[in-house]
Protein backbone atom coordinates (compact mmCIF):
# COMPACT_ATOMS: atom_id res chain seq x y z
CA UNK A 1 0.00 0.00 0.00
CA UNK A 2 2.87 2.71 0.82
CA UNK A 3 4.64 1.37 -2.25
CA UNK A 4 1.36 2.39 -3.98
CA UNK A 5 0.64 5.64 -2.57
CA UNK A 6 4.58 6.91 -2.81
CA UNK A 7 4.28 5.90 -6.88
CA UNK A 8 0.69 8.06 -7.18
CA UNK A 9 2.57 10.80 -5.36
CA UNK A 10 5.48 10.46 -8.54
CA UNK A 11 2.60 10.30 -10.87
CA UNK A 12 1.33 13.78 -9.18
CA UNK A 13 4.82 14.86 -8.62
CA UNK A 14 5.31 14.81 -12.52
CA UNK A 15 1.48 16.36 -13.26
CA UNK A 16 2.51 19.20 -11.09
CA UNK A 17 6.34 19.73 -11.94
CA UNK A 18 4.97 19.80 -15.52
CA UNK A 19 2.30 22.65 -15.17
CA UNK A 20 3.20 24.62 -18.82
CA UNK A 21 3.13 21.67 -21.10
CA UNK A 22 -0.32 20.13 -19.16
CA UNK A 23 -1.73 23.92 -19.29
CA UNK A 24 -0.52 24.71 -22.78
CA UNK A 25 -2.46 21.13 -23.57
CA UNK A 26 -5.67 21.88 -21.67
CA UNK A 27 -5.52 25.27 -24.06
CA UNK A 28 -4.89 23.70 -27.29
CA UNK A 29 -7.94 20.91 -26.55
CA UNK A 30 -9.85 22.56 -24.24
CA UNK A 31 -10.20 26.24 -25.74
CA UNK A 32 -8.08 26.52 -29.02
CA UNK A 33 -9.55 23.45 -31.26
CA UNK A 34 -13.36 23.79 -30.02
CA UNK A 35 -13.16 27.85 -30.86
CA UNK A 36 -12.44 26.64 -34.25
CA UNK A 37 -15.11 24.02 -34.86
CA UNK A 38 -17.57 27.51 -33.66
CA UNK A 39 -16.46 30.03 -35.79
CA UNK A 40 -15.72 27.86 -38.72
CA UNK A 41 -18.95 25.85 -38.24
CA UNK A 42 -16.76 22.66 -37.82
CA UNK A 43 -19.25 21.02 -35.48
CA UNK A 44 -21.77 19.33 -37.13
CA UNK A 45 -22.89 15.76 -37.00
CA UNK A 46 -21.66 14.60 -40.31
CA UNK A 47 -17.59 16.26 -39.76
CA UNK A 48 -14.31 14.51 -39.71
CA UNK A 49 -12.75 17.48 -38.46
CA UNK A 50 -12.27 15.78 -35.04
CA UNK A 51 -9.77 13.32 -36.50
CA UNK A 52 -7.99 16.56 -38.12
CA UNK A 53 -7.88 17.99 -33.94
CA UNK A 54 -7.10 14.08 -32.73
CA UNK A 55 -3.91 14.02 -35.07
CA UNK A 56 -2.61 17.54 -33.97
CA UNK A 57 -2.93 17.12 -30.84
CA UNK A 58 -1.70 13.59 -30.74
CA UNK A 59 1.54 15.14 -32.95
CA UNK A 60 2.38 17.93 -31.08
CA UNK A 61 1.56 15.87 -27.72
CA UNK A 62 3.49 12.92 -29.05
CA UNK A 63 6.83 14.83 -29.55
CA UNK A 64 6.76 17.77 -26.70
CA UNK A 65 5.34 16.12 -23.54
CA UNK A 66 8.28 13.50 -23.61
CA UNK A 67 11.43 16.03 -24.19
CA UNK A 68 9.60 18.18 -21.38
CA UNK A 69 8.73 15.51 -18.55
CA UNK A 70 12.05 13.83 -18.72
CA UNK A 71 14.54 17.17 -19.52
CA UNK A 72 15.47 16.58 -16.12
CA UNK A 73 17.87 13.75 -17.28
CA UNK A 74 19.68 16.51 -19.50
CA UNK A 75 19.91 18.72 -16.17
CA UNK A 76 23.20 17.01 -13.99
CA UNK A 77 21.76 18.76 -10.41
CA UNK A 78 18.10 17.57 -11.41
CA UNK A 79 19.19 14.51 -11.96
CA UNK A 80 21.71 13.98 -9.17
CA UNK A 81 18.69 15.32 -6.82
CA UNK A 82 16.58 12.67 -8.05
CA UNK A 83 18.74 9.88 -7.81
CA UNK A 84 19.32 10.80 -4.07
CA UNK A 85 15.74 10.27 -3.38
CA UNK A 86 14.71 7.13 -1.85
CA UNK A 87 12.70 5.97 -4.83
CA UNK A 88 14.10 3.63 -7.49
CA UNK A 89 14.83 4.98 -11.05
CA UNK A 90 11.92 2.96 -12.76
CA UNK A 91 9.56 4.22 -10.72
CA UNK A 92 10.54 7.65 -11.27
CA UNK A 93 10.15 6.44 -14.94
CA UNK A 94 7.39 4.95 -14.77
CA UNK A 95 5.51 7.11 -12.93
CA UNK A 96 7.01 10.50 -14.99
CA UNK A 97 5.66 7.95 -18.56
CA UNK A 98 2.11 8.12 -16.67
CA UNK A 99 2.18 11.55 -16.21
CA UNK A 100 2.70 12.33 -19.80
CA UNK A 101 0.39 10.06 -20.82
CA UNK A 102 -1.83 11.90 -18.72
CA UNK A 103 -1.15 15.14 -19.85
CA UNK A 104 -2.24 14.28 -23.29
CA UNK A 105 -5.36 11.77 -22.08
CA UNK A 106 -7.57 14.17 -19.84
CA UNK A 107 -7.28 17.25 -22.34
CA UNK A 108 -7.92 14.98 -25.30
CA UNK A 109 -10.66 13.61 -23.52
CA UNK A 110 -12.18 17.17 -22.46
CA UNK A 111 -12.24 18.09 -26.26
CA UNK A 112 -13.56 15.24 -27.31
CA UNK A 113 -16.58 15.57 -24.40
CA UNK A 114 -17.27 18.86 -25.73
CA UNK A 115 -17.53 18.03 -29.70
CA UNK A 116 -19.90 15.25 -28.48
CA UNK A 117 -22.00 18.17 -26.77
CA UNK A 118 -21.92 20.31 -29.87
CA UNK A 119 -23.85 17.15 -31.49
CA UNK A 120 -20.79 15.29 -33.43
CA UNK A 121 -21.27 11.81 -33.74
CA UNK A 122 -18.58 8.96 -34.01
CA UNK A 123 -16.38 10.87 -31.64
CA UNK A 124 -15.73 7.68 -29.62
CA UNK A 125 -13.71 5.91 -32.53
CA UNK A 126 -11.67 9.40 -33.69
CA UNK A 127 -10.95 9.46 -29.89
CA UNK A 128 -9.18 6.12 -29.70
CA UNK A 129 -7.31 6.69 -33.06
CA UNK A 130 -5.92 9.78 -31.13
CA UNK A 131 -5.11 8.13 -28.24
CA UNK A 132 -3.39 5.14 -30.45
CA UNK A 133 -1.34 7.86 -32.56
CA UNK A 134 -0.44 9.51 -29.58
CA UNK A 135 0.89 6.39 -28.14
CA UNK A 136 3.31 5.51 -31.27
CA UNK A 137 4.24 9.17 -31.13
CA UNK A 138 4.97 9.22 -27.53
CA UNK A 139 6.74 5.77 -26.83
CA UNK A 140 9.46 6.25 -29.44
CA UNK A 141 9.82 9.69 -28.75
CA UNK A 142 10.43 8.45 -24.78
CA UNK A 143 12.78 6.06 -26.16
CA UNK A 144 15.30 8.86 -27.91
CA UNK A 145 14.64 11.03 -24.91
CA UNK A 146 15.79 8.17 -22.61
CA UNK A 147 18.96 7.45 -24.64
CA UNK A 148 20.04 10.52 -25.75
CA UNK A 149 22.12 12.88 -23.83
CA UNK A 150 20.70 16.29 -24.93
CA UNK A 151 17.55 17.34 -26.49
CA UNK A 152 19.76 18.02 -30.09
CA UNK A 153 20.88 14.29 -29.64
CA UNK A 154 17.16 13.88 -29.37
CA UNK A 155 15.60 15.81 -31.75
CA UNK A 156 18.95 14.28 -34.68
CA UNK A 157 17.32 10.76 -33.25
CA UNK A 158 13.33 11.20 -33.43
CA UNK A 159 14.36 12.56 -36.93
CA UNK A 160 16.41 8.96 -37.93
CA UNK A 161 13.76 6.68 -36.64
CA UNK A 162 11.31 8.35 -38.32
CA UNK A 163 13.31 8.78 -42.09
CA UNK A 164 16.02 6.46 -41.74
CA UNK A 165 13.79 3.44 -43.15
CA UNK A 166 12.35 6.13 -45.85
CA UNK A 167 15.34 7.00 -46.91
CA UNK A 168 16.38 3.61 -47.77
CA UNK A 169 13.91 3.14 -49.41
CA UNK A 170 14.46 5.95 -51.37
CA UNK A 171 17.88 6.46 -52.51
CA UNK A 172 17.42 3.59 -54.77
CA UNK A 173 14.41 4.23 -56.20
CA UNK A 174 15.71 8.05 -56.88
CA UNK A 175 18.57 6.85 -58.98
CA UNK A 176 16.74 4.28 -60.50
CA UNK A 177 14.12 6.78 -61.96
CA UNK A 178 11.44 4.83 -60.48
CA UNK A 179 7.85 6.36 -60.70
CA UNK A 180 6.92 8.35 -58.15
CA UNK A 181 3.57 7.39 -57.32
CA UNK A 182 5.31 3.86 -56.96
CA UNK A 183 7.55 4.69 -54.82
CA UNK A 184 4.46 6.27 -52.50
CA UNK A 185 2.25 2.92 -52.75
CA UNK A 186 5.10 0.77 -51.99
CA UNK A 187 5.88 3.45 -49.25
CA UNK A 188 2.61 3.25 -47.11
CA UNK A 189 1.92 -0.36 -48.02
CA UNK A 190 5.03 -1.73 -47.19
CA UNK A 191 7.65 -0.13 -44.95
CA UNK A 192 5.29 2.35 -43.15
CA UNK A 193 5.57 0.05 -40.42
CA UNK A 194 8.26 0.66 -39.57
CA UNK A 195 8.52 3.99 -38.88
CA UNK A 196 5.88 5.49 -36.07
CA UNK A 197 4.89 8.96 -37.94
CA UNK A 198 3.61 7.04 -40.97
CA UNK A 199 2.30 4.20 -39.38
CA UNK A 200 0.74 6.72 -37.33
CA UNK A 201 -0.95 8.23 -40.86
CA UNK A 202 -2.09 4.71 -41.88
CA UNK A 203 -4.32 4.27 -38.72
Amino acid sequence: MRDALKFFGIVWFGLKNNRVIAGFMLLLCGVILPAFSVVFGEANPNSDILGTYGCIAACFGGFFIPITIFSYLYNKQEYDFYSSMPVKKSQYFLGYFISGFLIFLIPASIMFLIHSAMGTYGWNDYFWQSVAAFSVIYCSTVFCTVFSGSRTSTAVSIFLINCLAISLVAFPLMITNVDVNAYIELLFEKISIFTPVTAVMGI
